[in-house]
């Protein structure tokens, strides 16, 4: 059997390193493209945020296009009806309908979500981003209700969030995406970790 020649092994060497460096077709494999950052006019962190939440499992509202919903008027308003009554809420504040009638869509548009969480967790609106000319996206996190929220580990309860969103639209807008994180920063006008608000 011939052995390899200096020739092959310094052959064999290079293409080893060429494939640990991930440099084969010249590109950097930790070189990947960055998502664009948003616009700041597009992003939106200064809003009405009341959350409600429901001892049940199927959704709450009755709208079709769920989960996420926009609201214009007070003819979109109307096309909604709750399956049941809140168990607890933001403030004591009344039902989300009543929040979104309270909006003066001359201003502001209105979001409405419909999820499902465990009973012990709380969804916290982070920012809403306008992603489109027509589209509103919102960015929640997820943590724990305060010790004061009664709940079981095992349940699971929906929880809609009503938000006023300090833009309008022509036409629209269309609801865009839902995120969820697990780690949340302390949202403006939201409860902080703590229980307290700002």
């Amino acid at each position: 059997m011939a052995l390899p020649t200096r020739r092959e092994y310094l052959g064999l060497a290079t293409g080893t390193l060429a494939l640990l460096a991930g440099c084969t077709d010249g590109t950097d494999p930790f070189d990947q493209p960055q998502q664009p950052h948003p616009d700041p006019d597009d992003v939106f962190t200064d809003l009405a945020v009341r959350r409600y939440w429901f001892d049940v499992t199927d959704p709450v509202l009755d709208g079709e296009r769920g989960p996420l919903y926009s609201v214009t008027s007070d003819a979109d308003v109307d096309e909604f009806e709750l399956q049941a009554d809140p168990l607890a809420a933001d403030d004591d504040a009344a039902d989300p309908l009543a929040f979104l009638r309270a909006i003066d869509f001359d201003e502001a548009t209105g979001l409405l979500t419909d999820n499902r969480t465990r009973a012990c967790h709380q969804l916290v609106v982070e920012l809403v981003e306008r992603r489109a000319d027509d589209e509103l996206s919102i960015e929640f996190c997820q943590r724990f209700h305060d010790a004061s929220f009664e709940c079981s580990v095992d349940d699971t309860y929906r929880q809609v969030t009503a938000i006023e969103v300090p833009v309008t639209f022509e036409n629209g807008p269309y609801p865009g995406t839902i995120t969820t994180s697990s780690g949340c920063n302390h949202p403006p006008g939201q409860p902080a970790a703590d229980g307290d608000s700002e």
